[in-house]
């Protein structure tokens, strides 16, 4: 591992340095050594409020750069940084990039054609008979089939691109040590034991908070080329990562459903509002085209 990035891991630990924090002191100090080993005094030369430099100095005097990669190592967790060559240059193109991504497997995959699917966690019987014909051949297409590993349909997704011996990256809402749902360990195992990603932007000890939940759904749509949504409520999660997509400028496909089924109302929205409506396989090949090169 490149000698900064222990600093760099440590810094992201700090509860005081968020991401626009972060990037200002980093910025400011140009590596993250010499930004974890610079005194107090510096800190304020930032033009940092004094109590924030003080939080941030409660935090780096507990942290042992060496110590947390050693946990890494231990638990077989693999990390890159955005000042690393290979980040994925996608995600390096969207508003706040994680300073690090934690992984288990094959992140080569990501510099595949990549497609975002997600949709509901309360799959219905209509999308569990669509989905395979969908994927079927997005999969055999060595197409990078990018979830969140949640209930519902992100599993269906992994589970028919692993079917069709397809790639497929899971994006966690939480930690690499503490997988959520729990249900799916062996999906992640299959995942990693057949050439797939496992990633988070999140410490391998995070929760499963809310919040993250989030943020994740950023990572998702920015790792894609093209976003599918399968179905969608209209307060469905993967509303919000149409709206990181759209705000990325990534193209958006959906299925069409049953105008009174509550899981249609979500992608029938977004059909009316200018996203592609796809009906077969060849539709969404035909969307991802212009990314083969």
């Amino acid at each position: 591992m490149k000698s900064d990035l222990k600093y760099l891991l440590a810094l992201s630990q700090i509860q005081g340095l968020g991401p626009v924090t972060l990037k200002k002191v980093l910025d400011f100090f140009i590596n993250p050594k010499t930004c974890f080993e610079a005194s107090y005094q510096e800190y304020i030369k930032i033009g940092l409020a004094d109590i924030t430099v003080k939080k941030i100095f409660a935090e780096k005097d507990k942290l042992d750069p060496d110590k947390l990669i050693d946990e890494l190592i231990n638990d077989n967790i693999n990390i890159v940084s955005i000042y690393d060559n290979d980040y994925p240059q996608l995600l390096k193109d969207i508003y706040d990039p994680p300073f690090i991504l934690y992984y288990k497997g094959n992140i080569n995959i990501l510099n595949n054609i990549n497609l975002a699917v997600v949709g509901s966690r309360d799959i219905s019987d209509y999308a569990k008979q669509v989905m395979p014909s969908l994927l079927k051949d997005v999969a055999k297409n060595n197409i990078n089939i990018i979830s969140g590993l949640a209930y519902g349909v992100d599993t269906l997704a992994h589970k028919i691109s692993l079917r069709y011996k397809g790639p497929t990256t899971a994006i966690l809402g939480s930690g690499l040590s503490n997988i959520y749902p729990s249900s799916n360990l062996k999906l992640v195992d299959d995942i990693i034991n057949n050439n797939g990603l496992i990633l988070s932007e999140f410490y391998p000890k995070a929760k499963p908070l809310p919040k993250n939940f989030v943020r994740r759904n950023r990572l998702i749509s920015g790792l894609s080329n093209v976003t599918l949504i399968i179905e969608a409520t209209l307060k469905s999660g993967a509303l919000i990562t149409t709206k990181y997509a759209l705000e990325q400028g990534k193209d958006i496909l959906c299925l069409p459903g049953n105008i009174v089924y509550e899981n249609s109302k979500g992608t029938n929205m977004l059909i009316q509002q200018g996203a592609k409506l796809i009906t077969s396989s060849d539709d969404i090949l035909d969307s991802l085209k212009e990314y083969y090169y």
